[in-house]
């Protein structure tokens, strides 16, 4: 769908810079993509154009956006950001063709139902709240697909899906219930494909709202989490402790290295003290 090839050049060796440039390639089931599309999704105006801010105090992080030429946009920001080839390649960034755009005239909704992309499949048929039927794109200009066509539908309950997947009804589930992985690592004829998962359970504090303004408290209570006893008894089977706001494996942003508080109820009574509270 909404895929699409790209190179970042950053001007400096650690593509940590300030400015780069991309490269887009690829054939839509709609028109041809170039960097005019790019600026079509900012100025509804025909040819190579650029956009650039008075300053950076709009808060964004765009300086300025530039089409240098037909397959390369050129990006100035506001502020070093390592994670920006990340960002731009996040599906809510995906690249849309300026005569699609000129058809549903920019409206999310629009293009929701009109969907486009650079995907090896299109869109057939969405029956909302039930499934979305893919064709093969005889236009893709990657590895071609599998299958004529592609069926995703949507099931709630776990054991339901795994219960169509044994009967053969589906070819594959995601997501089985945690008390279905022993059944179908257990059954010869399923296959289980671990992946990592984004899912982050975590507690935030309110620190305008006592007692949590208190720091001493709030410190107490990260002292006062049995984590990895959480993750043992009440997480499926794979998970772990972060100890950061990210999944260990997403980089940039995690920070694997820097260790999290630990686990230490006497510390956690200690600052409790110290912040004015009586603990038994």
């Amino acid at each position: 769908m909404a895929t699409y090839a790209s190179y970042w050049d950053a001007a400096s060796p650690n593509h940590v810079g300030r400015t780069g440039s991309f490269e887009y390639f690829g054939a839509f089931f709609g028109g041809p993509i170039n960097a005019e599309t790019v600026e079509a999704e900012l100025v509804d105006t025909d040819g190579l154009l650029s956009l650039t801010a008075p300053n950076c105090d709009y808060g964004g992080e765009f300086a300025s956006i530039a089409a240098v030429d037909a397959k390369t946009v050129k990006f100035n920001l506001c502020y070093p950001d390592p994670a920006f080839p990340s960002k731009v390649a996040f599906s809510v960034f995906s690249i849309l063709d300026k005569d699609h755009l000129d058809l549903t005239k920019g409206d999310s909704v629009a293009i929701s139902d009109n969907p486009n992309g650079t995907g090896p499949y299109m869109v057939k048929t969405w029956n909302r709240g039930d499934s979305v039927v893919f064709e093969a794109n005889p236009n893709y200009w990657g590895e071609k697909a599998k299958t004529q066509n592609l069926i995703f539908r949507w099931s709630e309950q776990s054991a339901q899906r795994l219960l169509e997947l044994q009967s053969g009804q589906v070819h594959g589930i995601d997501n089985p219930g945690p008390d279905d992985i022993a059944t179908i690592e257990a059954d010869s004829n399923l296959t289980l494909y671990p992946r990592n998962g984004f899912n982050i359970f975590y507690i935030g504090f309110n620190r305008d709202i006592a007692p949590f303004d208190n720091l001493l408290v709030r410190q107490a209570i990260t002292f006062a989490i049995d984590r990895q006893r959480i993750v043992d008894q009440f997480y499926p089977v794979g998970s772990s402790v972060s100890d950061s706001f990210v999944p260990a494996f997403v980089y940039p942003g995690a920070s694997p290295d820097v260790p999290w508080w630990p686990y230490d109820p006497e510390k956690a009574k200690e600052l409790l003290v110290e912040a004015g509270y009586a603990v038994p």
